[in-house]
This record gives C-alpha cells, sequence and structure tokens, in this order.
C-alpha cells in the first residue's frame, strides 16, 4: 500500500516536472522581473543601471525619449507604441500617467 501511494507522489511529481520544463523556455528573464517588481522591497529608480535601459524592452535605447512629466527615458518607438495604444499609458519605472514624450536630450522652450 505504501509503494503504491509513493508510485503515485512520484508520478504526480513527475508531471509537474514535465509541465515545469514544457513552460520554462517560454519564460524569459525580463518577463519574470516585470512580473516580480510589483512585490520588490526596493521601489527607488534612481539607479543608472535601471535609467540606461528601457523598461519595455529591456535595450539601450538608440533613440531616447523621455516620458513626460516623470522624465524616465524610453525607446522611441517602445514609448510612441504604447502612448498610441493605450491612451492612459502610466511610467512602467513610477506609475505616473505619461502625458507626453520628449527627445532625450532636447530643450523645451
Amino acid at each position: 500500500m505504501f509503494l503504491l501511494i509513493c508510485n503515485a507522489c512520484n508520478y504526480n511529481t513527475y508531471i509537474v516536472l514535465e509541465m515545469l520544463l514544457l513552460l520554462l523556455p517560454l519564460l524569459n528573464s525580463s518577463t519574470v522581473k516585470s512580473f516580480l517588481h510589483p512585490f520588490s522591497k526596493d521601489k527607488s529608480s534612481s539607479s543608472k543601471e535601471d535609467d540606461s535601459i528601457c523598461p519595455i524592452c529591456r535595450a539601450s535605447p538608440t533613440l531616447a525619449y523621455l516620458a513626460l512629466p516623470c522624465q524616465h527615458r524610453y525607446c522611441y518607438y517602445c514609448l510612441r507604441t504604447r502612448c498610441a495604444a493605450v491612451p492612459s499609458f502610466q511610467c512602467s519605472r513610477c506609475s505616473e500617467p505619461v502625458v507626453a514624450m520628449q527627445q532625450h536630450g532636447s530643450v523645451v522652450t
């Protein structure tokens, strides 16, 4: 009887492991990081490493734009497509509503 129960446990464990091995390649590290970010204790976005990459595509922006009013840096394409798709788009770093965008390094007069 005990052996039968252990075999059932091993089979269930095997099924769970097989499912994980099937799903693991579908998840990448940036997806997991963005999913876990709201639960992290460190809410600061002042780190240079955080600001040097686009929070959407996780790459260094070739054409950098700032989300206004918070002034966090994004790739032009990433920021433009998100603002066009979602009129009430919120900054991925601080959750502030993005009302406009400005090219990084340009002066507003």
